[in-house]
């Protein structure tokens, strides 16, 4: 019967009437999974990869189980069987990986500079950097207190401080001169002669500093006011005599 052949007057189950995979057992051909590899299984004869025998993300692959990429989510990979995620499938380096999906994590932007605050991760914003991170400038945060510097947040140095080229060194008495950092020129008395912008008083020389003399047509100008107003009094004096004469 079926696969049987008669030897000797006996009739045996007979191998060689079965394809493939099938087993010749009590005269009927039958599948037998011994005849084929790893994960395949034995059907109709053939033997067949079967995506059942193999875990998690894992195909069968000619009788091997091998890692499938295409079974896990977006950033993930596919790892001896499961799916970890891969943070250098994001595209900016701002992002993490979470159950597959690109997350934004503000920690990563965290640039050092104590006047960007608060560093974002956003990489759809017009303002982000090619890491993803907008870091935006807080101006009020660099205020150094000194009248003579413009203060700025640059994004990349920090708090900048640049000299404004409003202040200066300033003598203020004749004689023995006294120097002042940091005034305004309209705060220097005489400060055609002893206002020095953009000077420190330990470049200069107080005592060298001399207020230019009255010229002669000053003088002159000055002698002949006197007299005019010399004049005016005593002539005042001798009305008021008369009057009380």
């Amino acid at each position: 019967n079926g696969c049987e052949a008669c030897d000797n007057g006996v009739c045996v189950d007979n191998q060689d009437k079965c394809m493939g995979c099938e087993a010749c057992v009590d005269g009927a051909c039958v599948d037998n999974q011994d005849k084929c590899t790893g994960c395949e299984d034995c059907v109709n004869g053939v033997c067949e990869d079967n995506q059942d025998k193999c875990p998690g993300c894992q195909d069968c692959v000619s009788a091997v189980c091998v890692d499938n990429q295409d079974k896990c989510m977006g950033c993930q990979d596919c790892v001896n069987a499961v799916c970890v995620d891969d943070r250098a499938k994001c595209a900016f380096a701002c992002e993490d990986c979470v159950n597959g999906i690109c997350e934004p994590m503000d920690s990563k932007c965290n640039d050092g500079v104590s006047c960007t605050n608060p560093d974002v991760c956003n990489p759809t914003s017009p303002l982000a950097n090619s890491d993803g991170c907008v870091l935006t400038p807080v101006q009020s945060k660099c205020d150094d207190g000194d009248r003579c510097t413009d203060d700025r947040c640059d994004p990349v140095l920090g708090c900048v401080f640049v000299d404004n080229g409003l202040c200066g060194a300033c003598c203020l008495k004749d004689g023995s001169e006294t120097c002042v950092d940091d005034l305004f020129r309209e705060e220097c008395p005489n400060a055609d002669v002893k206002f020095f912008p953009g000077e420190d008083c330990i470049d200069i020389n107080c005592d060298d500093i001399v207020i230019p003399a009255v010229s002669q047509w000053g003088i002159a100008v000055i002698s002949l006011l006197l007299l005019i107003g010399a004049k005016i009094y005593f002539s005042r004096r001798r009305e008021a005599v008369s009057e009380k004469a």
